[in-house]
């Protein structure tokens, strides 16, 4: 019964579910959006976002109580990402840039003292003991 009822989903969200970008857990969850948009739209939701089919249940409740869904939190942007990279493979180490609304901060990971000397001498800074 549960697989006929999937059979009602909007083409483009049937073919989620057949390619495996959707399982039916989370196509299960959908069927109650009656408004094929809304149920498109939640399903681009699901993929991007890669909700469990919990959290998606969640989304479900919040639409049709009529509730906006929590805004996303903004990733770094591509180029703030592609900085990170640069820095991570010159480095050899995690780098993180963390951007604020005013200024931002750089995240250096380092294993140890001896770690920290050596990425010491990697950036120039002479170390004075």
């Amino acid at each position: 019964t549960n697989a006929l009822r999937l059979l009602n989903l909007p083409a483009d969200v049937l073919a989620m579910l057949e390619d495996g970008r959707l399982t039916a857990g989370h196509a299960r969850s959908l069927l109650p959006l009656e408004d094929e948009s809304a149920l498109r739209s939640a399903a681009e939701t699901v993929l991007r976002l890669n909700l469990s089919v919990r959290q998606t249940e969640q989304l479900v409740r919040s639409l049709l109580a009529g509730e906006k869904p929590k805004k996303e939190k903004e990733g770094p942007s591509i180029y703030v990402r592609a900085l990170e990279e640069k820095l991570t493979t010159r480095l050899g180490r995690k780098v993180r840039l963390v951007s604020g609304a005013k200024k931002g901060k750089l995240e250096i990971e380092y294993y140890g003292n001896e770690d920290l000397d050596r990425l010491l001498a990697a950036l120039g800074v002479p170390n004075e003991e």
